[in-house]
């Protein structure tokens, strides 16, 4: 059996904040965040539906 990891943590060495960022889901599908999103903080991505919520 498979699943998604519950938690992801990602390092940006020196950079201040992503211009956006994507996820790309188990099941092919895909979801993109707009920014700024600043480096240091915690963003809870969830998937419903198929689309950002």
């Amino acid at each position: 059996m498979s699943f998604d990891v519950a938690e992801a943590h990602i390092g940006l060495g020196d950079v201040e904040a992503l211009d956006s960022v994507t996820v790309h889901w188990a099941d092919g599908g895909e979801t993109t965040i707009d920014g700024p999103l600043p480096a240091g903080a915690r963003y809870l991505i969830e998937r419903r539906g198929g689309t950002l919520n």
